[in-house]
């Protein structure tokens, strides 16, 4: 046995037994509550944060020997989530400590984000952040998938943290090639490219004109070296040359590469990845703010079932299959009087068939609802307001 101890809040030992009967299996034990799972299995969710409630249910009731049921350890699992991502509330009260903190360390980079991409984009605003996000939605969706439902500055952090990690690998790559040559991946394509272009003839016109002939009428094209253009409008748009403007290179002697832009070599690239992205202290070193924090946004009931974690898609854009387009319906057509904007169910002029002897369909406009009246079910007025429906149809559509 043990109690509380009068001085302080712990409890002693008093009367030692250690022989007990007691079962080993408790159904119903109350001090193994939600939270006390979620500080205990901790380290557990962090490692794998796609563990199934059923699974992580089964691994704590054989470890605790104690029943917990699904919905306890849903909540646990919860709970866990949020003390490793942090509260909402508590990250936009720091949000401009965070703000501080990149200026720290990395000054002069929301400057010259913002600057640098309304100069050269010639975007500012909303219209600067819509253009972002399109090409955030083609290019980085799979990377910020994990993090798109984090609290504010854990979203922020991890996208820091793929971006420092990108720009570093980046960087590495770039010190493995030569000065003077092109990427790699644009090689690659120039090689592509070459093979392509023997089967091409080059005619030359003039010191800087070709025209390139194919295997038939409709496969000629002319070339232009010292404007950089070909008639197949691809070396204007990519900047590098194509397999015709190959060819015509070839018979001119000189070398591919040096018709290639400046913004494929490798002295571009080591200058784009040359600045770093650094890392910053813990939430507790921060600088601290007198700003007013801006408020979070307001809780939205939790839905039921699995959380969507992929986005959708908007109109116009390719789906997973990256082939087909997804149907969608912009207008509702009437399929009774084919007029937009509704449907049969509410339509004015409505359609139905009865059981008549006449076997001939019953129309009626309502001139004061949209909604179909209802029959009379007695026998005797059965059939009397059939006919006088009838005789009110035929009589106002012919």
């Amino acid at each position: 046995m043990a109690s509380r101890m009068h001085r302080d809040k712990g409890f002693q030992i008093k009367t030692y037994n250690p022989e007990h009967s007691c079962k080993n299996w408790y159904h119903h034990n109350k001090t193994i509550t939600s939270s006390f799972i979620a500080r205990r299995y901790l380290d557990t969710i962090s490692s794998n944060r796609d563990l199934k409630v059923s699974k992580f249910r089964d691994t704590i009731s054989r470890q605790l020997k104690a029943h917990i049921s699904l919905p306890q350890a849903r909540r646990a699992k919860r709970k866990a989530i949020a003390l490793l991502d942090g509260d909402i509330k508590d990250q936009f009260a720091m949000l401009w400590d965070y703000i501080n903190e990149l200026e720290r360390t990395n000054p002069g980079l929301l400057e010259a984000f913002n600057d640098g991409l309304s100069f050269e984009v010639g975007f500012s605003g909303f219209s600067l952040r819509n253009a972002l996000w399109a090409a955030a939605k083609s290019t980085t969706e799979n990377m910020i998938l994990e993090a798109q439902d984090k609290p504010i500055i854990t979203l922020l952090e991890k996208l820091r943290y793929i971006l420092m990690a990108r720009i570093q690998a980046n960087r590495d790559k770039g010190e493995k090639w030569n000065l003077g040559d092109v990427w790699r991946r644009i090689k690659d394509i120039l090689h592509k490219n070459e093979a392509a272009a023997a089967a091409f003839i080059p005619q030359k016109s003039n010191k800087w004109n070709y025209k390139i002939l194919g295997k038939s009428m409709d496969d000629n094209w002319a070339v232009d070296l010292h404007n950089k253009t070909c008639s197949c409008r691809k070396w204007k748009i990519t900047r590098y040359p194509c397999k015709h403007a190959i060819s015509a290179i070839w018979a001119k002697n000189d070398e591919v590469i040096n018709y290639v832009d400046d913004r494929y070599m490798v002295e571009t690239y080591r200058k784009i990845y040359e600045y770093a992205i650094l890392s910053i202290n813990r939430s507790q070193l921060w600088p601290k703010s007198c700003k007013i924090p801006p408020l979070p946004p307001k809780n939205v009931k939790q839905k039921r079932g699995r959380k969507q974690k992929s986005r959708k898609k908007e109109f116009g854009e390719a789906r997973a299959s990256r082939t087909r387009m997804k149907r969608k319906q912009t207008t509702i057509e009437c399929s009774i009087c084919h007029k937009p904007d509704h449907n049969k169910r509410t339509c004015k002029f409505s359609y139905v068939e009865t059981e008549t002897d006449l076997n001939e369909p019953v129309f009626w406009q309502s001139t004061t609802s949209s909604y179909l009246e209802k029959l009379a079910v007695r026998r005797g007025e059965l059939s009397e307001v059939r006919k006088g429906e009838v005789e009110h149809g035929s009589s106002h559509y012919y």
